[in-house]
């Protein structure tokens, strides 16, 4: 039979003064230790929670850490060996100490234990906040904006009215666009994964970290899938708007149709979006900013050399059946993706269960996809 590896003793790398200390730093302690054990940067961590982390600590080794020793006469959580030996400890109830220190006791804790458990969301949020700074593909269409609640909002006014000159009679009068995705509401979404008991007893953090960054992951494709279907509805021609026309509609002149090559149909959509109008009239004269193609379009050559010299960005799904040439969304935004507070929120929930056992990890994303003007072009290649 193979000898087996001895696994570090990751609390015997801890000074016996350390398990003194307050309940405060020995949690930053624990916290900061899970951070970096899930692949977050290990910038500003306490010294000790390095030191724990190359020991390589399990669960029911900072469940334990976390119940420190109790100088009263309740039940002191269980200590190792090495620290109820201290003269230091002993001095403190060592006897009740030493019938608390079970292995049972301590792994039963490991997996419910509160503090454990408030020190992961802890760490996993703090993961996200240093590593989740990607920018996903969507975000260079749409255009953010903020909701203060979860009640009935009105999304951003994209024309409130032209100026005109005061000397006329019929002038015109300020306009706010009413379309259909105008009152709209923040939709919860959660994406959701266990962490076996067993893995939190064996301290897998870096499975830990990588699950929480593959439920990240999860809240940006909830936004595209959103965004996908709200452009792919009635046929690819958009929702329907408050006058009762799709989005993308012959009536608006939205529809750059016409035979001919990739780059005459895109120089196409081009002019009608120069000819596009607001709803008083005025010349907007925009510019097009994002080619928005089916995939089966992502590698054509003539494609992407057009659009590179023309300086388009080019957005992908195999979903899109159609192709859309819209403006810079920070000029005339077309479609918003209204987030509370304006911002993504990392927020996440980690609580033990029975079903499966573990602890049950969840990430709230509260989001909405809202159309704020009909100044794109639909195109359809041949």
């Amino acid at each position: 039979m193979r000898n087996q590896p001895q696994r570090a003793e990751p609390l015997a790398a801890l000074p016996h003064d350390v398990w003194l200390l307050p309940e405060g730093d020995r949690r930053e302690i624990i916290r900061d230790t899970l951070r970096v054990a899930m692949g977050a940067p290990a910038r500003n961590v306490h010294p000790m929670a390095r030191r724990l982390d190359v020991a390589g600590a399990r669960g029911e080794d900072l469940a334990m850490f976390a119940r420190g020793f109790r100088g009263d006469e309740g039940a002191p959580g269980p200590l190792p060996q090495a620290v109820l030996d201290d003269p230091a400890v002993a001095k403190l109830h060592r006897d009740v100490a030493r019938r608390a220190n079970n292995q049972t006791t301590t792994r039963r804790a490991a997996w419910s234990s509160a503090d454990l458990i408030d020190a992961a969301q802890f760490a996993a949020v703090e993961l996200l906040n240093a590593t989740s700074a990607q920018t996903p593909e969507h975000e260079a269409v749409l255009y953010k904006f903020p909701l203060s609640d979860f009640r009935t909002a009105t999304a951003p006014r994209i024309e409130a009215g032209d100026l005109s000159d005061k000397s006329e009679h019929n002038q015109i009068a300020p306009f706010a666009m009413t379309m259909l995705g105008e009152r709209v509401t923040l939709d919860t979404k959660a994406a959701r994964a266990t962490f076996t008991r067993e893995s939190v007893i064996n301290g897998e953090w870096g499975l830990l970290g990588a699950m929480v960054r593959e439920l990240d992951a999860a809240r940006y494709r909830s936004e595209r899938d959103a965004f996908i279907a709200m452009l792919t509805a009635n046929g690819g021609a958009g929702p329907t708007l408050y006058d009762g026309l799709a989005m993308f509609a012959a009536d608006r002149g939205n529809i750059g149709n016409g035979p001919g090559s990739t780059t005459e149909v895109i120089g196409n959509a081009g002019e009608r979006l120069r000819q596009m109008k607001t709803m008083h009239g005025a010349n907007l004269q925009l510019r097009g900013k994002v080619l928005m193609i089916p995939a089966w379009l992502e590698y054509n050559v003539t494609l992407l050399e057009l659009a590179d010299r023309a300086g388009l960005t080019i957005f992908a799904d195999s979903r899109l059946e159609s192709g859309y040439l819209l403006p810079d969304p920070n000029i005339r935004p077309v479609f918003g993706l209204g987030l509370l507070d304006g911002r993504r929120h990392n927020e996440v929930q980690i609580k033990a269960v029975s079903n499966p056992d573990g602890w049950g990890l969840r990430i709230i994303h509260d989001a909405v996809i809202a159309p704020l003007s009909t100044h794109a072009v639909r195109i359809d290649f041949s």
